[in-house]
């Protein structure tokens, strides 16, 4: 059973870790992804390279970056300012991550 740490929330979604199946919950506007922590970091990264290469300001609103899920005929669709706040809050929610992995391993002393 899920016992789940909060990495991060706000009002659109939150992202939260189960250490007992190290399962990361995505969860943003209506839609909820369960993502192991190497596909958190490559979706996150993914976005990151959408970002950076997207060149049409004038519709941020249009819902113009489809991501495949697991599921065939599952995707999930955002526009410009969807994915600016969806990979702010993942980027946040890695580094909580990476800090709950730092002080759970031993210390070397």
């Amino acid at each position: 059973m899920c016992n789940p740490v909060i990495l991060h929330q706000y009002n659109k979604g939150y992202v939260c870790w189960c250490p007992q199946c190290d399962y990361i919950h995505v969860a943003f506007g209506t839609g909820i992804l369960l993502l192991r922590p190497e596909q958190l970091l490559n979706f996150s990264e993914v976005i990151a390279h959408d970002l950076q290469t997207y060149t049409d300001p004038a519709s941020r609103e249009q819902k113009a970056f489809v991501y495949s899920t697991d599921s065939e005929r599952v995707r999930i669709v955002l526009n410009y300012n969807e994915l600016v706040e969806l990979r702010r809050m993942l980027c946040e929610s890695i580094l909580m991550y990476e800090v709950h992995q730092l002080l759970k391993e031993p210390s070397g002393d």
